[in-house]
């Protein structure tokens, strides 16, 4: 699946929903990237930066440079509009694996909840390219949903979602395989590559709930009817079921690789 892919573009036909749906990533990821590089003066690249959550945080620190890679335009009109005015922003429109960079032009390469629409082989190729000697790559994800366990309210709307349509099969396609993508990272180049992950827990309203899930591709994939019925579920269980606002519990995966020393 690359970043072209069609369940990829979806996001873009209510970009302004995605935006007001997903959640920033936690303190803690951001403590990571400042490890890695994210530093004042630094040349970041972001793949598939999207409507721009994390890229306006990464901006915060002042980088001197920050390559916002994005293949929906409509997306990539957003984060302009939004962050544009910041100096060191260039917004590309295109797939990151087609996307040419100077070699070793930057210090910092991250994704945000996006690697994993890329062709792996070509994109870490791409990204030792572009990253210098000694340089890092951080791949992340905010996984909200998972096989192997779901907060209280995860697991109170899990029926609605399976009754809506949503399959076993269509949740492991949107979930990264961490193992394959680190080989892919190894077989370009990259040293040091190493997995880990950060729980963390936040409080949404029924309707912060509701656009959450809205913003999700299994959501978008489905007919309208079902798309609202099971958004109409999801509101209403968190409206009658739980304490407003409602304790959500998540985690962040990450892969941090380093360009080894010329």
């Amino acid at each position: 699946m690359t970043e072209t892919d069609p369940q990829n573009l979806s996001f873009g036909s209510d970009a302004a929903g995605y935006d007001a749906g997903r959640l920033d990533y936690p303190p803690a990821l951001y403590g990571r990237l400042a490890d890695a590089g994210l530093v004042e003066g630094a040349r970041v690249f972001e793949i598939g930066a999207g409507t721009g959550i994390a890229t306006a945080r990464m901006l915060s620190v002042r980088p001197s440079r920050l390559t916002a890679v994005e293949p929906d335009p409509r997306m990539a009109a957003l984060l302009a509009d939004r962050l544009g005015a910041n100096p060191a922003l260039e917004v590309t429109v295109g797939s990151f694996e087609d996307t040419d960079f100077e070699p070793g032009a930057y210090d910092l390469g991250t994704a945000a909840t996006a690697f994993h629409w890329c062709d792996a082989t070509r994109a870490a190729a791409r990204a030792f390219g572009a990253i210098r000697a000694g340089g890092r790559l951080v791949l992340f994800w905010n996984v909200y949903r998972s096989f192997e366990e779901n907060d209280a309210f995860g697991r109170a709307v899990a029926p609605f979602i399976a009754a809506a349509g949503d399959d076993t099969e269509a949740l492991r396609r949107s979930l990264p395989d961490l193992s394959a993508i680190a080989k892919a990272l190894e077989a370009a180049g990259f040293a040091a590559v190493a997995t880990d992950r950060i729980d963390w827990s936040i409080t949404l309203s029924p309707m912060q709930n509701r656009a959450l899930y809205a913003s999700m591709s299994m959501t978008r994939a489905l007919p309208a009817d079902r798309r609202r019925t099971l958004l109409d579920a999801i509101e209403a269980t968190a409206r009658d079921g739980f304490p407003d606002p409602v304790e959500r519990q998540f985690h962040t995966l990450l892969i941090e690789a380093r360009r080894p020393p010329s």
